[in-house]
């Protein structure tokens, strides 16, 4: 429910929800909502924290409707406000962005994809069709619920040994390699910022651009009735973009941190710098 307020508790017919059937009478079932002669069911007050709209979700939806005002809103705009300093920062989880536009083969739907805050990477799409994904971005140890007592062989017994195939951990980490790079930009970023944002939208401008060329190619395959052929075709687009992403990430990762050796030194201090956070 997040920040969504009060609606009408009576909302069968109202165009502008759309929610469940029992939304008000489980909650009232509960105990959690008694109804108090409004006629207003709170959705954050029932079954959110309380708080109405947060600091980050104002600024992101007046900037938002103010550009709605005088057009329709883009990708990029969507792009814009996920990838907002003020609200990706180290407690961020992955980036992504599912757009809603119907699609004649449920293969083309995709998901633009982050690995990790997308401050520090590029935006990738995934598509509904791809049938694996690359080891560096599959789950290695680092921040996996118990891994730190684990070891790879099984020498210390099954309940010991590691939960993840040990050529995947071989692998590099994605996740980790988009950390180390968020890590830098907000160190400086005053300015890494800024610089470091521009190199991603012009990478996701070229991903953007052929998008439309590669669902028409694979819905081509699946008009055609291969859809094997479909979603191979996806699956390699998908698997190249994610690592040309992750390659961009690690060749921003030395350039930021070579420049702030040589600029700054190395802070060995406890805390983070970055930019206010209102998320």
């Amino acid at each position: 429910p997040g920040y969504i307020g009060a609606i009408a508790a009576d909302f069968a017919n109202d165009p502008n929800v759309m929610a469940p059937p029992h939304l008000v009478s489980f909650a009232v079932a509960q105990g959690w909502y008694v109804p108090d002669g409004t006629g207003l069911f709170d959705v954050n007050k029932v079954y959110g924290d309380g708080n109405g709209r947060s600091a980050g979700v104002r600024l992101i939806e007046d900037e938002l409707t103010r550009l709605a005002a005088t057009r329709k809103l883009t990708l990029e705009d969507i792009i814009w406000a996920v990838r907002h300093p003020q609200l990706t920062g180290d407690t961020a989880g992955y980036g992504q962005i599912v757009p809603l536009a119907p699609q004649p083969y449920p293969e083309l739907r995709c998901l633009w994809h982050t690995q990790s805050g997308s401050v520090a990477a590029p935006f990738v799409p995934v598509f509904l069709g791809c049938s694996n994904l690359p080891p560096e971005f599959k789950q290695h140890r680092y921040l996996t619920h118990d891994e730190s007592r684990r070891f790879v062989d099984g020498r210390k017994g099954a309940a010991n040994q590691s939960q993840v195939p040990q050529t995947v951990e071989a692998t590099r980490s994605a996740f980790r390699a988009v950390k180390r790079l968020l890590y830098w930009v907000l160190e400086h970023h005053e300015e890494l910022l800024g610089e470091i944002t521009a190199v991603f939208q012009s990478h996701e401008a070229r991903l953007i651009a052929e998008h439309n060329d590669i669902v028409a190619t694979a819905a081509t395959l699946l008009h055609a009735n291969q859809p094997e052929l479909a979603r191979r075709y996806l699956t390699y687009y998908s698997q190249t973009e994610l690592l040309n992403g992750l390659r961009l990430v690690e060749t921003l990762t030395e350039y930021a941190e070579t420049r702030s050796r040589l600029r700054h030194g190395l802070r060995e201090t406890v805390g983070s710098q970055e930019p206010g956070q209102v998320w």
